[in-house]
């Protein structure tokens, strides 16, 4: 069963712990992992742990705007990575935009990643890329 609820200080710790170890992989190499712009970025977004039977699968970093909900992260461990998770988490955004009037689903990805393929599987749309990321929304 999974569950999606508000994160706690401890879990958005943990949450920018699972970011940078994703980062690393993913990123220009030789780009550092700056802590205090990630905390700052996502500290006042509505930020949510995600939960397998009790266990924290993940994170998940969302903004309302006036005309779409952003997706401005979703992490998943990696042994959360690659199953049915990461649908259901989807499932959960669409559900919550829908929740809140919200048509559309927005969201940045690193060029080329596997993020970027799982999105286009779940239908979004690629509106722009330049070198590093995509800019998607469904």
């Amino acid at each position: 069963m999974l569950t999606v609820k508000r994160a706690s200080s401890a879990e958005f710790i943990e949450a920018l712990s699972l970011m940078k170890r994703y980062e690393a992989r993913v990123l220009i190499p030789g780009l550092p992992w700056d802590q205090e712009w990630a905390q700052n970025n996502y500290q006042d977004k509505d930020n949510y742990s995600i939960f397998r039977a009790g266990y924290w699968i993940g994170f998940l970093s969302l903004e309302v705007l006036p005309d779409a909900l952003f997706v401005h992260t979703l992490q998943l461990t990696p042994e959360a990575q690659g199953s049915i998770w990461g649908f259901r988490v989807y499932e959960w955004i669409l559900a919550k935009a829908k929740s809140i009037g919200k048509h559309r689903i927005e969201c940045n990805v690193v060029k080329d990643s596997s993020a970027s393929i799982l999105y286009l599987r779940f239908g979004f749309e690629l509106v722009h890329t330049d070198n590093r990321l995509s800019r998607m929304h469904f």
